[in-house]
């Protein structure tokens, strides 16, 4: 067991313990830790937060509501990404470049919150480069929260497919997703175009065909 003493930024002193180790050498070895963290400068009292607790947090006070629906409906799309392959209790500390980078190839293959799991279809880098940039400004406010040194998501190699010819336009199916619950939830009389949009995706009718209606 080991104990560190630490003041948070309210000036209350903290004294947190740790036991459960297998031989006194790994307790040491852990308080060493603790101690060089503190040296450091890092936030103790926020050492343990979640990625997922994290990311609740820094879109409730950096992104909700100042944004394009459309926008804001990309962030509980990405949360689901997280939780899938993450889970709820991998501490956000703990997330090495490597770990992020293996997330990044699973997450361009398809493999993560596919929708068809038996035939994962692979997102394209447009996709890709959009979740990992909203994490990597997560991790940039995180360093200044000091919660974290390094921000594990820059210098990402991005595996997504290839773009397709510029004539051919088309969303991938997490941007499909967001898009009609997006026009579900702002249908009204007066958004008539909102009906039209969900009415093309459930049908596959043309515009032109739908306009006639």
């Amino acid at each position: 067991m080991y104990r560190v003493s630490y003041l948070d930024e309210h000036g209350k002193r903290h004294q947190p313990t740790k036991g459960g180790f297998r031989t006194k050498a790994l307790a040491t070895q852990a308080a060493i830790e603790v101690e060089h963290s503190k040296q450091m400068g890092s936030n103790l009292s926020q050492a343990d937060v979640t990625l997922l607790d994290y990311y609740d947090r820094w879109i409730d006070t950096y992104k909700s509501g100042k944004h394009s629906h459309i926008t804001e409906a990309r962030y509980p799309t990405i949360r689901r990404a997280l939780a899938d392959y993450f889970g709820d209790r991998q501490q956000l500390k703990t997330i090495t470049r490597t770990k992020w980078q293996s997330f990044i190839n699973a997450y361009a293959a398809g493999t993560v919150t596919p929708r068809n799991p038996q035939k994962p279809k692979p997102r394209s880098k447009d996709t890709v480069s959009k979740l990992n940039g909203y994490i990597k400004a997560m991790l940039e406010d995180a360093i200044a929260d000091r919660i974290i040194n390094v921000n594990f998501a820059a210098h990402v190699v991005n595996p997504g497919a290839k773009p397709q010819d510029a004539d051919l336009k088309f969303l991938e199916m997490d941007e499909f997703h967001a898009l009609l619950a997006y026009c579900l939830d702002h249908a009204k009389l007066r958004s008539m175009y909102m009906y039209v949009i969900v009415t093309a995706i459930l049908t596959g009718c043309r515009a032109s065909e739908l306009i006639a209606l």
